[in-house]
């Protein structure tokens, strides 16, 4: 090898290698980075005795090599890395991610490669890995969507709450290389129901969840403490907390007709005995009812973006994502090509989004009404599918490259 040019450069960027005695076609040969990319970080488009053109794979970096029969030449090259990239973490299909106050990444997913079951996964950190949770799993219904939220623990690390197939409700937090779950029970026994929402406060970690006779707040402690039972409007489906201790759920309002449904919203304040009133997020209704639904909510506590999917009385519809203005008013989300996900920027509504086609680039759009600002990430071919939002308001976007995911944090 005489040279590799540029010889910085992010990924997705063409390299050119020129040498002597590469081989006059490309056969058994290859060009490679070390552990763990190895000849997947390059993707080869020309090969000639003198002469090899190709593409940076994320997640390649340091010393480029040509490898061929008649051995091996390096040289030095830099990966410009504007998002640094977390350890690959075999899990796929995510539920929900954090960024911990410690600035690691951790995420609930809904698989876990080797195993086929929920799983925590943290991205770095010293609990760092894959974190199957068995308990989770329902024999009866091994594809049931999982109900639960991951949050911080009091020990800044990952940890889930989540409704167990039994009905219980169950604390998973990770001890050396395993999972350890605690019921989470009040004086007087578990507490059954589904987790809508988790926060924490002054006072620690507690969760909203929708029991039998409504929805009560759950206080982490030993026991847990459980507060008075509240009742909401309609059929809570998911909810949030926003920074002001607001609680936030998303309903399914029956239809009058009795076999559609309406996607609305309720708000209880915190520290308030009640919630206020329903707002209708969508004028249109629904056949079947609401089943699952995503809600998040900007930084000025007031605006908010809604997904949801109806159940179509057997076929599964997808609702258009609803979007709440300051003045409390829901209105049609700015439409995007390739929309992975909706993502408030402090109180400006953005996503992420894929370009599925041979291109295969990712963006963050910083304003969902101005798409033509969008940033590429450059971690070609890799696709986002998700996104974290850490406390200064940055984005961590979760990319999956083949069978396994990473966490992205943005460069100092």
């Amino acid at each position: 090898m005489t040279s590799v040019s540029p010889s910085s450069a992010l990924w997705g960027a063409q390299l050119t290698i020129t040498g002597t005695n590469f081989g006059a076609t490309q056969g058994t040969g290859k060009v490679e980075f070390p552990s763990p990319a190895g000849a997947n970080g390059f993707v080869v488009d020309t090969w000639t005795d003198t002469s090899i053109t190709g593409r940076v794979a994320f997640p390649a970096n340091g010393a480029v090599s040509v490898v061929t029969t008649g051995g091996t030449a390096s040289t030095s090259f830099t990966t410009m890395e504007p998002y640094a990239p977390s350890a690959a973490v075999d899990v796929t299909a995510p539920v929900q991610e954090i960024v911990l106050s410690t600035g690691d990444v951790a995420g609930l997913f809904a698989d876990y490669q080797l195993a086929s079951e929920p799983t925590l996964a943290a991205f770095s950190g010293s609990a760092m890995g894959a974190f199957p949770l068995a308990d989770l799993i329902d024999s009866q219904d091994p594809t049931a969507p999982i109900v639960g939220q991951v949050v911080e623990s009091d020990a800044h690390a990952p940890e889930v709450l989540a409704t167990k197939p039994d009905g219980t409700v169950g604390a998973f937090t990770i001890s050396g290389t395993s999972v350890v779950d605690t019921a989470v029970a009040t004086a007087s026994g578990p507490i059954a129901g589904n987790v809508v929402a988790a926060g924490r406060d002054a006072t620690g970690l507690y969760a909203w969840i929708e029991t039998e006779t409504g929805i009560e707040l759950a206080r982490e402690g030993t026991p847990w403490t459980a507060g008075s039972v509240l009742s909401t409007t309609y059929t809570p489906i998911a909810g949030t907390v926003d920074s002001d201790g607001t609680l936030w759920i998303v309903e399914s309002q029956p239809g009058p007709d009795g076999t559609t449904a309406y996607v609305s919203v309720e708000t209880l304040a915190s520290g308030s005995d009640g919630f206020g009133a329903a707002e209708q997020a969508d004028p249109m209704a629904y056949a079947g009812d609401i089943v699952a639904a995503t809600i998040q909510v900007a930084s000025d506590n007031k605006q908010a973006v809604v997904t949801a999917t109806a159940s179509g009385n057997g076929t599964p519809i997808a609702i258009a994502a609803r979007a709440r203005s300051t003045t409390g008013t829901w209105a049609a989300a700015p439409a995007l090509t390739g929309i992975v996900q909706y993502v408030f920027f402090d109180a400006t509504l953005g996503a992420v989004i894929n370009d599925t086609t041979s291109s295969k680039t990712t963006s963050l759009v910083p304003d969902a009404t101005m798409a033509g600002g969008a940033q590429v990430i450059p971690v070609w071919p890799a696709q986002t599918v998700s996104v974290a939002m850490d406390g200064s308001g940055a984005a961590h976007p979760i990319v999956q490259n083949g069978s396994v995911v990473y966490a992205l944090t943005p460069a100092p």
